[in-house]
């Protein structure tokens, strides 16, 4: 069996050691929480008063940490991997 890296996480006075997750573990727990962000979209368009109206072909982007750039972003939306920076709220692809 192979022994994972520990991670720990202190929140006030209370403390967490566990295992880190396997790569396919992170795998099912980023399309979990896509098609869970993907519902809540769906269900917050539906309430009274509420207009929602994303370009077409648009899906829930996926962002994580640039690992070559400190305070960049990747973006994979539809497909397609971008690098940039988050600027006034808005996602700036870098050049």
């Amino acid at each position: 069996m192979k022994i994972r890296r520990q991670r720990e996480i202190t929140v006030g006075t209370t403390t967490v050691r566990v295992g880190e997750p396997s790569a396919t573990q992170v795998r099912r727990n980023v399309a979990q929480s896509t098609k869970a962000l993907g519902d809540l979209v769906r269900a917050i368009a539906r309430l009274p008063g509420v207009k929602l109206s994303p370009e077409h072909g648009t899906r829930i982007p996926l962002y994580r940490a640039d690992p070559d750039r400190p305070g960049g972003l990747i973006r994979k939306l539809n497909g397609v991997e971008e690098r940039g920076v988050i600027k006034n709220g808005k996602f700036k692809v870098r050049t």
